[in-house]
């Protein structure tokens, strides 16, 4: 099977999730929460960071909405995509988590 490599966090720890929001955005936080409540390692990237937002841009080309979230560098998209993919990965072993 395809192991997809994962980002490198702020501390060096390996992280397979990317979370890009803002501190208003409530479903931000419910990605978070969602990514705790598995014990999935992930990092939060600040959108509100004008490097980040750039960072985020290149990546995808327009931000319609945050979150925008990225498992092994794949864009999931937001939350509800998120969760999607969390509950397809748990019920067919996608060596998600």
């Amino acid at each position: 099977m395809l192991q997809l490599p994962m980002a490198h966090g702020v501390s060096g720890i390996m992280v397979m999730i990317e979370i890009y929001g803002t501190s208003r955005c409530g479903y931000c936080k419910k990605a978070v929460a969602l990514a705790e409540s598995y014990k999935l390692k992930y990092e939060y990237k600040d959108a509100e960071d004008l490097d980040i937002y750039e960072q985020l841009l290149s990546k995808i080309g327009s931000v319609p909405t945050v979150p925008q979230i990225f498992w092994n560098d794949k864009h999931i998209g937001g939350y509800e995509s998120f969760s999607l993919e969390i509950e397809n990965t748990r019920e067919y072993g996608q060596d998600g988590f």
